[in-house]
């Protein structure tokens, strides 16, 4: 972004996202192997807002922000899954 290649920036940071989302995506595995997933994809949607907004294009900084939601709610889920885990133990 430095150099104000944005398509190339956007592809690479679309890259990130997918690699989270590869990471984050089984429901059923381990919690440390999706939470790290999750954390690329935060990480990488946070610079995609700063490329959003740099270049103005504020549909997709919306867009990112909804993306963002869902992850916290996400978090959430597997909170609260880790807790009903940790409670049958």
């Amino acid at each position: 972004m430095a150099q104000n290649d944005f398509l190339s920036t956007e592809a690479n940071l679309i890259y990130g996202l997918e690699m989270g989302r590869e990471l984050s995506r089984n429901k059923d595995g381990m919690f440390i192997t999706r939470l790290v997933g999750i954390a690329c994809e935060k990480a990488t949607l946070n610079e995609m807002v700063n490329l959003y907004t740099k270049v103005g294009d504020f549909s997709k900084v919306q867009i990112v922000h909804d993306q963002l939601r869902d992850i916290e709610i996400e978090v959430e889920d597997i909170k609260n899954t880790a807790k009903e885990f940790e409670n049958q133990s």
